[in-house]
C-alpha cells in the first residue's frame, strides 16, 4: 500500500483510508516498488496512475506509477 502526503488537486478523489495498493503480482511489481522508494526517499513528486476511478469506499489498484526529474 502507497499512501500520498500532498495530493493535487486538494479536492481529487482519493481511495479508501487514501490507500493506492500495489499488487505482489503486478507484472512491473518490481520496478514500480523501487520507483516508490526512490521517490520517497528522495522527496519526489510520484504520481500514481490507477486502474479505474479512485473512490473513497475501496482500495486503488495501481496501473503505473510516474516520477518526473
Amino acid at each position: 500500500m502507497i499512501r500520498l502526503s500532498d495530493v493535487t488537486p486538494d479536492d481529487a478523489p482519493l481511495p479508501q483510508d487514501g490507500y493506492f495498493y500495489l499488487e505482489i503480482g503486478h507484472e512491473n511489481y518490481n520496478a514500480l516498488y523501487s520507483l516508490a522508494l526512490l521517490a520517497a526517499s528522495g522527496r519526489q513528486r510520484l504520481q500514481i496512475r490507477t486502474r479505474g476511478e479512485a473512490v473513497p469506499t475501496a482500495v486503488a489498484p495501481i496501473s503505473y506509477l510516474v516520477l518526473d526529474w
